[in-house]
């Protein structure tokens, strides 16, 4: 079974592809100019991240895009925080949101999908914040999923914390990576 997983942005998706089990691919598609704006700008941005992913992943593997049967899909569905946790404009989470389901729906005209699952960062994550700054290998979340690769994995991965977020969901979706948790109450006892 084939697996693509995504964090959406309207800046800057990262994307990883997995076959079975294993990375193949990964990397991060950026828009130009300004945010992504409602309707057919984000339907185009969507559009072009579908084509180069699949542009990426002929070039990175043996693999036919076109000759799928069956993929998985799994993408970020962003959270809303309280005001006090958030930063930026709330309003880009929505956008970010049709982002993910326009790739999605992108995804349906060139291959069977399967199955999507839209986990939120705690869901994924857990307590790991996103780091957007720096080494992304070196962030709290990045060295928990370099934890999981392989060396060969790990050498397909750029280091840019949206493709790293978006290896990430692939070993969350394929149950090879377990987010860090936090202790609602002292137990008992």
């Amino acid at each position: 079974m084939n697996l693509l997983a995504i964090d959406p942005s309207i800046r800057s998706c990262g994307w990883a592809y997995f076959t079975g089990r294993q990375l193949a691919a990964a990397g991060r598609v950026s828009q130009q100019g300004k945010h992504a704006s409602v309707g057919n700008a984000i339907n185009s941005f969507a559009s072009a991240v579908v084509e180069t992913i699949s542009n990426s992943i002929l070039k990175s593997t043996s693999l036919a895009w076109s000759g799928f049967e069956q993929v998985n899909v799994v993408w970020e569905l962003p959270q809303i925080y309280r005001a006090s946790k958030s930063k930026g404009d709330p309003n880009d989470l929505l956008k970010t949101a049709a982002i993910g389901a326009a790739i999605t729906a992108n995804l349906k005209s060139c291959c069977t999908v399967v199955d999507v699952k839209t986990p939120t960062p705690a869901q994924w994550a857990g307590q790991t914040k996103k780091v957007t700054k720096g080494d992304a290998w070196k962030s709290q979340r990045g060295q928990m999923i370099w934890r999981r690769l392989s060396a060969q994995e790990r050498a397909k991965v750029p280091n840019q914390h949206d493709a790293i977020d978006a290896v990430g969901l692939g070993l969350w979706a394929l149950v090879r990576f377990e987010p860090i948790r936090v202790n609602a109450g002292a137990s008992e006892g």
